[in-house]
């Protein structure tokens, strides 16, 4: 089945582009187009506890509006996915360390545990939003209904380093039982004049037109030498209900090295 390929002009670091076409190439369904496999089964929102603000020492952050989904596939496995924006509402950058996050029933009772300590990026500047970003299955009995973020944070000890990176391609596979293979490749270059031993994270994150974090891209490789450039790929599955090529209207880009890793 062919694909339609999207290709872009990247901005270094964070980048917040349009998804345009490259033109010509492939066969695509137009906005809003559904795929004729299998149901894709029970989808339903998870909501969660209001806005809700943290501290420690002389950091402050706000945890804003959860993007999430829980559902059943044609299978009955079940799902949850979901996105949890974290904004740095301080003076002074901050560091994200971890997070557990309480998954409640409809008596309040929880029902699962889920712990991460890897955000989208890892150190934030004052007035950035990072994001931890989740999918997982569900093999606890009931519904998940709302969501409890537990979020560790504090005024960061390590310096905020981000790399150049370009995205010179974003393709998406045409939908098959309600999901889309999401591919990328690009560029990660180390302008910054030190070299780094620690892992290098490149994590891209993927928005529908109302501005909900529906899917992200990671890939990971080791060590980048001052002035050196490395390519990278990275594919994902989106799960979505009633996917098309329309779901992904933009995306953020961010190459960053693992701070702790570095530090030692």
């Amino acid at each position: 089945m062919k694909n339609k390929i999207f290709c872009y002009t990247t901005l270094a670091m964070a980048a917040v582009l349009l998804l345009s076409g490259c033109g010509g190439v492939g066969n695509a369904p137009s906005s809003g187009a559904q795929s004729d496999s299998a149901d894709f089964g029970s989808e339903t929102s998870v909501s969660f506890s209001e806005a809700s603000a943290g501290s420690s020492g002389d950091a402050s952050w706000e945890i804003g509006e959860i993007f999430s989904r829980e559902w059943a596939n044609d299978s009955g496995a079940k799902w949850i996915q979901y996105s949890i924006p974290i904004a740095n509402t301080g003076n002074d950058d901050l560091f994200l360390s971890n997070a557990t996050i309480l998954l409640n029933g409809a008596g309040g009772q929880t029902v699962a545990t889920h712990q991460y300590g890897l955000f989208c990026p890892q150190i934030i500047a004052p007035g950035e939003t990072s994001r931890l970003c989740v999918l997982r299955m569900l093999t606890e009995a009931g519904d998940v209904v709302s969501l409890v973020p537990l979020v560790s944070a504090v005024k960061s000890p390590y310096s905020l380093v981000r790399f150049d990176v370009s995205v010179d391609c974003l393709s998406v596979d045409l939908p098959i039982q309600n999901y889309l293979m999401v591919n990328a490749s690009g560029t990660v270059k180390n302008s910054t004049g030190t070299t780094f031993s620690s892992t290098i994270h490149v994590m891209i994150l993927l928005f529908d037109e109302a501005g909900n974090n529906i899917g992200w891209l990671i890939n990971d490789f080791e060590g980048l030498q001052a002035g050196e450039s490395k390519e990278f790929s990275a594919n994902n599955n989106l799960y979505y209900s009633g996917a098309s090529e329309g779901t992904i209207a933009r995306y953020e880009v961010y190459a960053f090295p693992d701070a702790e890793m570095n530090a030692g």
